[in-house]
């Protein structure tokens, strides 16, 4: 309730757990195998390696020049068996933080077409925290699940333990 009150969100549209690893697998597991899950490389790669674990195809873009997710080389491998891309915003292990119109305005667009999922794990140490978090995204109904962990800002470091921000339908 605490959650879904700070993000505005209803409580069914709330995962709590290590929720990362569940959710490339079950990702990966529909549909069969092959579906492909886009990320940037270098990158955090639970979600990625578990899906890759059950059949799902990795499909790494490098970053761009300033080390940054190059979101329109990301939008242009989103294809027909892509089954979600996975960023991380601040990007682990850069630590930039994406420019906030352009990562809503990708989300928006490329969640039409596929599941865009987001690690926020850092984003509450950034400036404008509220501005930047893509949750609004989720409270609008799109297709974007948004990552959190209480590890990092809530001071519970080595426990896996975090909650996800879920569309309705999943």
């Amino acid at each position: 309730a605490a959650i879904a009150a700070r993000d505005g969100v209803a409580p069914e549209q709330i995962i709590l757990g290590e929720i990362l690893e569940p959710l490339g697998t079950h990702l990966s597991l529909q549909g069969g195998p092959g579906g492909e899950f886009i990320y940037s490389d270098p990158g955090y790669t639970a979600l990625i390696d578990s899906a890759a674990a059950v059949g799902g195809r990795a499909v790494g873009v490098p970053l761009n020049s300033k080390m940054e997710n190059d979101l329109p080389a990301i939008a242009a491998k989103v294809a027909e068996h892509t089954r979600a891309v996975f960023l991380v915003n601040p990007h682990n292990p850069t630590g930039i933080v994406g420019d906030s119109d352009q990562m809503k305005k990708f989300a928006r667009t490329i969640s039409q077409r596929a599941l865009v999922i987001v690690d926020e794990a850092y984003l509450e140490f950034a400036d404008r925290f509220a501005e930047r978090t893509l949750a609004d995204l989720v409270r609008a109904g799109e297709n974007v699940i948004v990552f959190r962990t209480f590890a990092k800002v809530y001071g519970l470091a080595g426990l896996d333990i975090g909650y996800g921000l879920l569309p309705r339908p999943i």
